[in-house]
């Protein structure tokens, strides 16, 4: 909405004219009221007054029901749709504005700020797409008030978007919608005729399938029934739109005729606007029965071409390129992923050699006896006796013996006595000493 100033109050909506036109001068009020049978059912004049009065005091909801009475009684009362489309809008009913300001927007003394307060409208309800759209429609209507765009604080939420970049470069280019500049080397190659439009009158969709116009640097190619136009033509870049001179180099024309036009690039298609009949350059990209200028769109076929060659192999017998997902049909099958002799994996190959079990070190499966090999002895002593077994060949060991080599227990034969302890020897000289005494 507007920054304005009524009786000395800043509000937002309306412009400082507008409100000055409406109320103040009351020349707007009396050609609505002129035009309205009903009009001495409802004072206009009067409930207007009271209306503004309310908006002055902030009192939205009253001024908007009064300002409902006045477009019921007179729907094509221009002023009061816009007044009402802004009091619902500052009293926050949004939807009801929009009803509001999509009506005022029908009147032409009211298109442009309707359009802006409609994209407004949008923003606030966080719809940035159909919010950049209205404010689009605004500046193609000569909505100028381009310091709303930056201080509007209705439209920070679509200062958000990406599209508002768009808004910002018409804003700076004075509400034009800014002209890439064309490249003249991009007009290479067959063109398609897909809309076309002589003087008015559209070029049926049967004549299309046969126009098929080719641009290379020099010439321009235009089929005219069973016979074309070659023209040689230049281009300047510099204008905007870009503006196209062409002159017959031969066809079913006289010679040297010549046309001027436009030309420019949109959306990967190329629209030309010229005048055949020797008229003024276009300043439009239109054809009407006053104008007599032909107006053509054409599409490239380079992307057809590009689409048709992924569908097919490539001249050198190499497969083409297919879309991720498409399967090539005349592509050959790939043998399944093999293992080192070849063959599927999981199939066994008949004519392999069986590969032998694992074996131990004598070459024989596991767990089976060699019936070749020599029976080792089981596990033997120092002289090569299985445990616990004798050998009948050794010699019997005799007996753990005492240091002189005699079993424990068992006196040798050959030792001499040893002597009695010295009690004993004792006890026989006693008894020696006795017997003598007798």
């Amino acid at each position: 909405m507007l920054l304005t100033r009524v009786f000395g109050k800043s509000i937002v909506c309306l412009t400082i004219f507008s409100l000055s036109v409406m109320l103040g001068t009351g020349s707007a009020i009396a050609q609505d009221d002129q035009k309205n049978e009903k009009q001495d059912k409802v004072d206009v004049g009067e409930l207007l007054q009271a209306a503004q009065a309310d908006i002055s005091s902030e009192d939205y909801a009253a001024a908007a029901k009064k300002l409902k009475k006045i477009t019921k009684a007179q729907d094509d009362n221009g002023t009061a749709w816009q007044l009402l489309g802004y009091a619902l809008h500052l009293d926050g009913k949004l939807d009801e504005a929009i009803s509001a300001h999509t009506r005022a927007a029908e009147f032409p003394q009211f298109k442009q700020l309707g359009l802006y307060n409609l994209g407004c409208a949008y923003s606030l309800k966080n719809e940035p797409q159909k919010s950049i759209r209205f404010l689009h429609k605004a500046l193609d209507a000569g909505f100028n008030r381009f310091d709303m765009f930056e201080s509007d604080a209705d439209l920070e939420n679509v200062k958000k978007a990406k599209g508002f970049r768009a808004i910002n470069a018409r804003v700076k280019n004075g509400g034009k919608r800014p002209q890439r500049k064309i490249n003249a080397k991009s007009l290479l190659g067959e063109w398609s005729v897909v809309e076309g439009t002589r003087a008015g009158e559209e070029v049926t969709a049967d004549r299309l399938e046969m126009a098929k116009i080719t641009i290379d640097k020099e010439l321009i190619t235009i089929p005219a029934g069973e016979d074309e136009f070659n023209m040689s033509y230049e281009i300047n870049t510099d204008t905007n739109p870009a503006q196209i001179d062409m002159k017959v180099e031969s066809g079913p024309a006289p010679e040297d005729s010549a046309a001027v036009g436009i030309i420019k690039k949109e959306g990967g298609k190329v629209v030309l606007c010229y005048n055949a009949t020797g008229g003024d350059r276009p300043e439009k990209f239109e054809s009407t029965a006053e104008n007599g200028n032909f107006l053509f769109t054409m599409k490239s076929n380079k992307q057809s071409a590009n689409k048709q060659q992924a569908l097919t192999d490539k001249p050198d017998g190499t497969a083409a390129k297919m879309k991720k997902g498409q399967k090539n049909p005349n592509k050959a099958k790939a043998p399944p992923a093999a293992d080192a002799d070849g063959l599927k994996k999981g199939k066994e190959n008949p004519n392999k050699a069986i590969a032998p079990p694992a074996a131990d070190a004598d070459g024989l499966k596991k767990g089976m006896k060699n019936p070749n090999k020599a029976i080792a002895p089981p596990a033997a002593d120092e002289e090569g006796l299985k445990k616990g077994k004798k050998n009948p060949n050794k010699a019997i060991a005799p007996p753990a013996a005492e240091e002189e080599g005699v079993k424990k227990g068992k006196k040798k034969p050959n030792k001499t006595k040893v002597p009695p302890t010295s009690t004993d020897e004792k006890k026989k000289d006693d008894d020696k000493k006795e017997d003598k005494d007798k």
